[in-house]
């Protein structure tokens, strides 16, 4: 059975609430898609900036997988959770301190959140001695 596509479907921009005409959607989207596709593809400063914080997301992703997750998936896990904060600007950095030694920091700087990862092999001692 074959889907049928609607032409000149309408959907209304979450940020500036322009009605816009979207192309080439399935008559089972609801509403709510509709909107979406319609907010995502604005040109208003809202829906420009909201692009921005997703790009900003996507890559940081991308970073976290590379640098983090193979080295340390609860790490990653705590990254992935303050990313949205971080890429709306509302969190400047997390830094994650690891016991086998290592720290991994994910910073905003600008417009792009920066992720790396440092071994520390620092020594403690709190003056005990016991043998």
């Amino acid at each position: 059975m074959k889907q049928e596509i609607e032409t000149g479907t309408t959907g209304t921009c979450k940020y500036c609430h322009q009605i816009r005409t979207i192309e080439h959607v399935s008559d089972s989207f609801t509403q709510e898609e509709r909107d979406e596709i319609a907010s995502h593809e604005c040109n208003c400063k809202g829906a420009k900036e909201a692009r921005e914080v997703d790009y900003q997301i996507q890559r940081a992703e991308a970073a976290i997988r590379q640098i983090v997750s193979k080295k340390d998936e609860d790490a990653a896990k705590i990254f992935a959770a303050g990313l949205r904060a971080m890429a709306e600007g509302d969190i400047q950095s997390i830094q994650v301190k690891a016991w086998d030694g290592m720290k991994y920091q994910m910073t905003r700087k600008e417009k792009k959140i920066v992720v790396k990862s440092v071994e520390t092999n620092e020594e403690e001692s709190s003056g005990d001695e016991t043998e």
